[in-house]
């Protein structure tokens, strides 16, 4: 999903696109853009944000499953993400 750096990958695309389109849109909206970031592996899902041994509390709803307590960190740039 990463890609060369000469064909980034969707990931990075996406990301340099949303803070294309932040910038160009600058004096109209205020954008706060956070990320989490999870690994799902072994039917585990990991903060990948937090310290090793940090206990993820997961909550099911009719959506899904999501999150409790996973590190949120504010980002201004695709190159910070």
């Amino acid at each position: 999903m990463e890609g060369p750096t000469d064909n980034r990958g969707v990931n990075y695309r996406a990301m340099e696109r949303l803070f294309l389109d932040v910038h160009e849109r600058k004096d109209t909206y205020k954008y706060k853009i956070s990320i989490t970031l999870l690994e799902v592996y072994n039917e585990s899902v990991r903060d990948l944000l937090s310290p090793p041994n940090h206990e993820l509390e997961m909550r099911g709803t009719s959506e899904g499953l999501y999150p409790l307590n996973a590190k949120e960190v504010v980002v201004r740039s695709a190159a910070e993400v």
